[in-house]
């Protein structure tokens, strides 16, 4: 029974820390030192929680910034690629990829950037 109380009381202690881990925030380890020598006082077991809990909307930021960065430059490219395409829709439909590709993207589909990329230098 004692076992089971020290089990559950580690938990709970490092309930700070673990949340740090689970939400993959890059202040993780911050947080366990924080927790390991400041979580005895409530305060600093408060403090620890907050900081696990606010290294979320940082990285949450950043990857909003990255996928929206990610969004404009695919519309660019994917409206280069359409003009492109149609410029010389003759030329390009015998591609069976090329064509896979305008119709995916006409469709509203997801295309690969990398792949897109590459198509709008070769039609270039």
């Amino acid at each position: 029974m004692e076992f089971i109380i020290i089990i559950l009381a580690l938990f709970i202690y490092f309930i700070p820390t673990l949340t740090a881990s689970m939400r993959d925030s890059g202040k993780t380890f911050m947080v366990f030192v924080v927790n390991l020598f400041l979580g005895w006082s409530l305060v600093g077991w408060v403090v620890a929680l907050v900081m696990a809990c606010a290294t979320e909307g940082n990285q949450t930021a950043k990857q909003s910034a990255k996928v929206s960065q990610n969004s404009f430059e695919r519309t660019l490219y994917n409206e280069q690629f359409i003009e492109l395409y149609l410029q010389n829709e003759e030329k390009h439909d015998n591609n069976e990829l090329l064509k896979q590709m305008f119709l995916n993207i006409t469709a509203g589909k997801k295309v690969d950037l990398e792949k897109l990329k590459t198509a709008v230098q070769v039609m270039k």
